[in-house]
């Protein structure tokens, strides 16, 4: 163990990360957990028109940056869970997270 972290763990055919109780880990008088799960949509997708404010301000934050803007739909989100990075990546979405910042403002939000 690293860190309190496991790492990879193989038993047979079955592979995991830092679950043990994927394994079978048993209490003190051999009882196993029993766990339940549901599921529900929390972040539901949406899309945006190329032509929207918003879009309009990302793409001038794009080309302040020298890239050139191409808007797609991933029906995704951030994975919080990734165990990989790509830093040369990350540094350019966090310039372009900046670039979003401080340019000036194409757009108003609507008052809520």
């Amino acid at each position: 163990m690293r860190g309190g972290w496991f790492g990879k763990v193989a038993k047979g055919k079955r592979r995991g990360t830092s679950n043990p109780g994927t394994f079978g880990v048993k209490d003190d008088k051999g009882g196993t957990a029993k766990v339940r799960f549901t599921s529900r949509a929390e972040y539901p997708s949406f899309s945006l028109d190329d032509n929207s404010p918003a879009v309009a301000h990302a793409k001038k934050a794009a080309v302040s940056l020298g890239v050139k803007p191409r808007t797609v739909f991933s029906n995704g989100g951030l994975d919080a869970n990734k165990e990989y990075v790509n830093l040369a990546g990350y540094v350019d979405g966090c310039r372009l997270a900046v670039a979003l910042a401080t340019l000036a403002q194409v757009w108003r939000p609507q008052s809520q």
